[in-house]
């Protein structure tokens, strides 16, 4: 569990818990966020809305990305030749409990959990 003084998000520990604030004010990245379950809803919009936000032009073949027969070299290799689905919206609740510490932890922090 973090000590009060830091949080974890992907890997990347920021000193205060300010993540949004340490990243648009201080590193200047711009973070576009997605959540999973609306990727599966409606992965035209989001891919849209994606690219727009990028300045790309829309592509059939973006919908079609598990199709695509380049090499990964990702640990999860077989994962990103599968369609999305909604196989794993909502999987965390097996582990709600086990993750009540972390979540009253950002909370705490006035980090929204949903």
């Amino acid at each position: 569990m973090p000590d009060g003084k830091s949080i974890v998000f992907d890997g990347w520990i920021e000193p205060d818990g300010d993540l949004a604030y340490r990243r648009s004010h201080i590193y200047r990245i711009d973070i576009d966020e997605v959540e999973y379950e609306s990727l599966v809803a409606d992965q035209e919009g989001q891919t849209r809305r994606l690219l727009d936000r990028l300045g790309l032009d829309f592509e059939e073949r973006c919908l079609r990305f598990d199709e695509n027969k380049s090499a990964s070299t990702t640990a999860s290799s077989v994962q990103v030749r599968q369609k999305v689905h909604t196989g794993s919206v909502n999987k965390w609740k097996r582990f709600e409990t086990q993750l009540k510490p972390l979540r009253d932890y950002l909370e705490s922090a006035g980090i929204d959990v949903q």
